[in-house]
C-alpha cells in the first residue's frame, strides 16, 4: 500500500511539473494569470505570517471571525478578501482543488480591482444612458407635440389659405358685379331718360333756340340709336317708339319754329308794300326781299345746322330739313315771282324795240337775283339742295316768258347773232368766271 501511495505521489508530482511545460503543458495559463501569480507570489513573499500567530487547533479557536478586532480588519483592508480571508483563517487550502478554487478567487479578485474605475466609468455610463433615455422619451415626447402642432398648424393654414382664397374670390366677385352694376346702370339710363325729357319738353320755359334744347336732341338721339341697336333687349321695341314719339314732338317744335320764323319774315316783307307808292314798290321789292330775311337768318341758322348735322341719324331729320327747304323756298318765291316778273316787264317796256339791250339788262338783273338768292340761301342752310336749282330755275322762266315772244319774231340775223354772243359771252363766260 505504501508502494502505491508513493507511486500516486510521483504521479501528481510528475502532473504538476507538466503544468508549465514550455512544449506542452498541462494547464497553460495566460498573460493575465501569469500577472497574477506573479503579484501573488510577490505579496506571499512580502507579507509574512506574524510569529505570534498560532497553529493548529489552537490558532483556530484563537482566530475565530467572532473575536477579530477593528484594527484586524483596517490592517487587512488593503487586501483582497482571498487573502484576508486565508490570513484570517476562513479559508483553508489542504489540497490542490481548493488552492485552485483559491487561486481562481484572488484572480477575480485581482481582475474586478483592475477594473473598479472602469466599472466607476460603466456605472457612470449606465447613468448617462438612463438619463440619455429619459432625454430621449422626452425629445419623442416634445416631437409628438411638435408634430400634433405642425398638422393643427397645416389645418390652421390651409383654412387660413382657403379663406384668402374665397376672400380673394369674393373680391373678385364683388369688383365684376360692381363693374357689372355700372354697366347695367348705364345701360339702364338710356332707358330712364325717357321720362326725364319728355318732362324737360313739357317745360313752358323751354326755348327751341336755347343750349339746353340742343342738350336734348343730343340726349334723345343717343337714346334712339342705343336702343335701336340693341332691339332684342326687353321691352326695347316699346321704349324705342316712345323714344321716337318725343323725337317727333322735338321735330315738331322745330318745324314750327323754322316755318313761323320764315313766315315772319315774309309778313315783314309783305306788309310795308301796302302803305307803299306802286312805282317805289317795284324798285325797292328787291332790297326789302334780302334784308329782313337775313335778319331773321341768326335765328334759325344755328338749328338748321343741328338738324342738318343729324339727317345721316334718323329719317326724321331727313323728313323735317326737306320741308324746312320747301318751306324756305316757297316764301322766297312767295316774295320774288311777282317782284322779278315786274322788273323785267319793266326792262321790256325800258327797251322797247332795243332787243340786244332787253336781253343784256334783263339777264344781267336775273344773274344778280340768283347769285344774291344763292348767298342767302347759305346763310340758312350750309349743305346743298336740288329745290335751289329747282327754284332758280323757275325765276328764271320769267325770263324765258318775256323773251321768247320778242326773239321769234326778230327777222334780222346780225341781232340774233348779236343777242347769242351776249348770252353766250357777256352772261355765260363773264358772270360765271368772275363768281368762281
Amino acid at each position: 500500500m505504501a508502494d502505491v501511495a508513493m507511486f500516486d505521489v510521483r504521479k501528481v508530482q510528475n502532473k504538476l511539473l507538466e503544468w508549465e511545460q514550455p512544449d506542452r503543458p498541462l494547464a497553460p495559463l495566460s498573460t493575465s494569470q501569469r500577472d497574477a501569480v506573479l503579484d501573488l507570489s510577490h505579496e506571499v513573499n512580502i507579507k509574512t505570517i506574524p510569529p505570534d500567530l498560532p497553529f493548529g487547533d489552537e490558532a483556530e479557536a484563537r482566530l475565530a471571525p467572532s473575536e477579530f478586532s477593528q484594527d484586524s480588519d483596517l490592517a487587512c483592508k488593503d487586501l483582497t478578501q482571498s487573502f484576508v480571508n486565508l490570513e484570517l483563517g476562513r479559508v483553508k487550502i489542504e489540497t490542490t482543488q481548493q488552492f485552485l478554487s483559491w487561486y481562481s478567487h484572488v484572480e477575480e479578485e485581482l481582475l474586478q480591482s483592475e477594473d473598479v474605475q472602469f466599472m466607476d466609468y460603466w456605472r457612470q455610463l449606465a447613468e448617462r444612458r438612463d438619463e440619455c433615455g429619459v432625454l430621449l422619451s422626452q425629445i419623442e415626447a416634445s416631437l409628438k407635440d411638435l408634430a400634433c402642432l405642425m398638422e393643427q398648424y397645416h389645418v390652421v393654414s390651409n383654412r387660413t389659405n382657403s379663406l384668402h382664397q374665397d376672400s380673394e374670390q369674393l373680391l373678385a366677385d364683388q369688383t365684376k358685379l360692381h363693374g357689372i352694376c355700372e354697366e347695367v346702370g348705364q345701360r339702364l339710363q338710356n332707358f330712364m331718360a325717357l321720362d326725364s325729357l319728355n318732362n324737360r319738353l313739357s317745360s313752358p320755359t323751354l326755348s327751341v333756340s336755347s343750349e339746353a334744347f340742343i342738350d336734348i336732341l343730343d340726349r334723345l338721339d343717343h337714346c334712339v340709336e342705343y336702343i335701336g341697336a340693341h332691339s332684342k333687349w326687353r321691352e326695347s321695341s316699346s321704349y324705342l317708339a316712345r323714344f321716337r314719339h318725343c323725337l317727333s314732338r322735338v321735330v315738331a317744335m322745330i318745324r314750327s319754329h323754322i316755318v313761323e320764323a320764315l313766315e315772319h319774315a315774309t309778313q315783314q316783307v309783305l306788309a310795308p308794300a301796302v302803305h307803299v307808292p306802286m312805282g317805289v314798290t317795284n324798285n325797292t321789292a328787291l332790297t326789302l326781299c334780302y334784308g329782313k330775311f337775313q335778319a331773321s337768318a341768326p335765328r334759325v341758322k344755328p338749328l338748321l345746322a343741328q338738324v342738318e348735322a343729324r339727317v345721316s341719324r334718323s329719317p326724321e331729320y331727313q323728313q323735317l330739313l326737306a320741308e324746312c327747304h320747301q318751306c324756305y323756298f316757297t316764301q322766297r318765291e312767295l316774295l320774288l315771282s311777282s317782284s322779278v316778273a315786274t322788273s323785267i316787264m319793266e326792262l321790256s317796256v325800258t327797251h322797247k324795240g332795243d332787243h340786244c339791250s332787253l336781253v343784256r339788262s334783263s339777264c344781267a338783273c336775273l344773274v344778280h337775283v340768283c347769285q344774291d338768292e344763292h348767298q342767302l340761301f347759305y346763310q340758312f342752310f350750309s349743305q346743298p339742295t336740288p329745290l335751289l336749282i329747282s327754284y332758280l330755275e323757275g325765276l328764271c322762266t320769267t325770263l324765258y316768258d318775256v323773251l321768247r315772244p320778242f326773239i321769234i319774231h326778230i327777222n334780222h340775223l346780225e341781232t340774233l347773232a348779236e343777242i347769242c354772243s351776249i348770252l353766250r359771252l357777256e352772261m355765260l363766260e363773264e358772270h360765271v368766271q368772275n363768281n368762281r
